[in-house]
């Protein structure tokens, strides 16, 4: 397991592309996702696109900000 850690400011937002370029085997990986809902809903939507089975392999927690 690899941890990337990203601040917006300095290195941009992440991108369903971003995490295929740092995890080459993407394809046979799975996704954890700790985050606001709608971001999820995109990686989520991005990923099934991109073709990675995400009913099995697109995990998330999902959480809202008041």
């Amino acid at each position: 397991m690899r941890l990337h850690v990203l601040w917006d400011a300095r290195d941009g937002r992440l991108t369903g592309d971003r995490i295929r370029e740092a995890v080459p085997a993407w394809q046979q990986a799975s996704i954890w996702f700790c985050g606001p809902a709608g971001f999820g809903a995109a990686l989520r939507k991005d990923f099934s696109a991109a073709g990675l089975p995400v009913a099995r392999r697109f995990h998330q927690e999902l959480f809202a900000l008041r």
